[in-house]
């Protein structure tokens, strides 16, 4: 896992500055001109020895979205390769590929011939906008707002162009709602609810009604000012009595021309759950690098893990809190990449915690991630993620085992596997193996797990490379695992 350390990168919002330099045919770009005649820019930033970034290059991902948004398709993109090493010469751009070792001399390949999109071989414009690793994809709009995507395929980069994230002025009246936040304390009722008002169309906006709704009591916000052509302003709304489990939704009432834009759906600000509490923890193939906690309101650490050794291993465990009270959830990374292993050339990795019900089954999801996204745009530092949520002991009429788990290691499995189980009967346990079409393929019959240790070797050398679930059932309590097959 490789970042190159910079500065402090800018922040999606961030408002990106000007520059003006020519690329390798000697064409001059200055982006403050373009944004101003209403094109949204894609800066590709990377470094000619960066394999990644070759990787990318070779997909032909960004290179279609060029060709159907660029100046020979729909005229709305204009897309520029920024080379980002200070070091180095045009000499790596043309290639051949050279492997040196040496950030100076080394080079992937040749980066220019068939490739149609300008390359800038300029590392003044990486630092302006303070990249702290290679590559970056920046997106930004004529408002200037910047927005930072991963290197994603050409259908994602046109969805990232029609959303919010870089909206395109319309002819009219257009006022949107965007970037939402609750906070409130757990326990009471009385919360802060910020978003946005941002001007998306060609008229002024002087006064808008928004309705509140999903709170305690409903009510209409009458906002007045005055917005021009994409400027914004910061709404916040103090002590909004909220609904335990139940989004916020804010709403531009006001007659507009576009209402694709008028409504945002937040989160409440605490979610209410049992005593009972389910994480179900994937790691990726970096497992030394996570950890979480379940801390009460006086910032005691009730629950712990890390000090994980096993790639991919898969966690399904139920935790019981000591009492009625206000609980966090942490999941930490020491590199703040998260569970984004699949930028590395692994898998992602996932984490969701549950309040359960008083027959063990999810009532409520407090935490939910799919490994998918980074937790910070600075990698290589540490980083965590945290949900607050309000335990009460009257939500459960029944308790639930306090040592139901479910873990299954090495996963991926190139043959064998363990099991291990913990809560479960193990003279009545069955557990099952189904493919990706929901065809079970094995059964291993009843009193199979050891019923001193609750575990089990599993040798699955004859399955196909794939992806299936382990399912684990002892007729009161389900479990069920993925498991990849690599061999």
């Amino acid at each position: 896992m490789f970042t190159a350390q910079m500065t402090a990168q800018l922040n999606d919002g961030s408002i990106a500055p000007d520059f003006t330099a020519s690329d390798t045919d000697g064409n001059s770009w200055n982006l403050y001109s373009l944004l101003d005649d209403g094109k949204i820019v894609v800066l590709n930033i990377f470094g000619a020895w960066d394999s990644y970034a070759w990787q990318y290059q070779q997909s032909g991902e960004l290179q279609q979205f060029f060709s159907l948004y660029g100046p020979e398709g729909t005229n709305q993109v204009v897309v520029l390769n920024i080379e980002a090493e200070p070091s180095n010469t045009l000499e790596q751009l043309y290639g051949p590929e050279l492997l040196s070792g040496d950030y100076a001399t080394e080079t992937q390949g040749d980066w220019l011939t068939g490739n149609p999109i300008p390359v800038i071989d300029n590392a003044a414009i990486a630092d302006s906008l303070q990249v702290n690793y290679l590559p970056t994809v920046f997106m930004i709009c004529p408002d200037r707002m910047l927005s930072e995507l991963s290197q994603v395929n050409a259908q994602l980069l046109f969805e990232a162009m029609n959303g919010l994230s870089c909206p395109v002025i319309m002819e009219g009246f257009d006022p949107a709602l965007i970037n939402g936040s609750i906070s409130g304390l757990c326990g009471t009722s009385g919360a802060q609810i910020s978003f946005v008002i941002k001007n998306v169309g060609t008229e002024s906006i002087t006064d808008l009604e928004i309705a509140i709704s999903g709170v305690e009591t409903p009510f209409t916000y009458m906002w007045s000012g005055n917005l021009l052509s994409y400027m914004q302003q910061v709404i916040t709304l103090e002590n909004v009595a909220l609904l335990p489990n139940t989004n916020v939704v804010m709403e531009i009432t006001t007659v507009d021309i576009n209402t694709d834009n008028n409504e945002i759906s937040l989160a409440g600000g605490f979610v209410q759950s049992t005593l009972h509490i389910q994480l179900e923890l994937g790691l990726d193939n970096w497992a030394d690098e996570v950890s979480w906690e379940i801390r009460d309101s006086n910032d005691s650490i009730m629950f712990s893990g890390g000090d994980f050794t096993v790639p991919y291993q898969y966690f399904n465990n139920t935790y019981v809190l000591p009492a009625d009270g206000c609980y966090s959830f942490y999941l930490r990374d020491t590199q703040g990449d998260g569970l984004h292993g699949s930028q590395w050339g692994g898998f992602d990795g996932s984490c969701y915690v549950r309040g359960l019900d008083i027959e063990g089954n999810p009532m409520v999801t407090i935490y939910s991630y799919d490994g998918s996204y980074d937790f910070s745009s600075i990698l290589s530092a540490p980083s965590f993620q945290k949900a607050e949520f309000e335990a009460l002991n009257a939500l459960s009429v029944e308790s639930l085992s306090e040592n139901l788990s479910w873990n299954i290691y090495p996963n991926p499995s190139n043959g064998k596997v363990s099991i291990s189980a913990a809560g479960l009967d193990t003279k009545r346990t069955q557990i099952s193996i189904i493919n990706s079409i929901g065809a079970v393929v094995h059964t291993i019959r009843p009193g199979a797990m050891s019923s001193r240790l609750n575990t089990l070797e599993l040798n699955v050398e004859f399955l196909d490379n794939g992806l299936y679930h382990l399912r684990a059932g002892d007729g009161t309590h389900t479990f069920t695992t993925p498991l990849l097959i690599v061999h």
